[in-house]
């Protein structure tokens, strides 16, 4: 899922309806709310080459989703 997608997700649950990610959505949510002051915003992965670095090569990881 496009990360600017999720973050309007996580920003506006009543927009996820039944996408098959709403479970981890939902503890997302979980856990957000434990975290006081805690806010979402999307940046562009040109303002973030390091963490798009890292993203790219999780795919080549070969792990469960947990």
């Amino acid at each position: 899922m496009d990360s600017v997608l999720v973050v309007h997700h996580m920003k506006i649950p009543d927009t996820i309806g039944g996408h098959p990610l709403v479970g981890l959505l939902s503890s997302c949510w979980d856990f957000m709310n434990l975290i006081s002051g805690c806010d979402l915003q999307h940046v562009h992965r040109e303002r973030n080459c390091l963490v798009d670095c890292l993203a790219n090569g999780s795919y080549n990881l070969d792990i469960d989703v947990c």
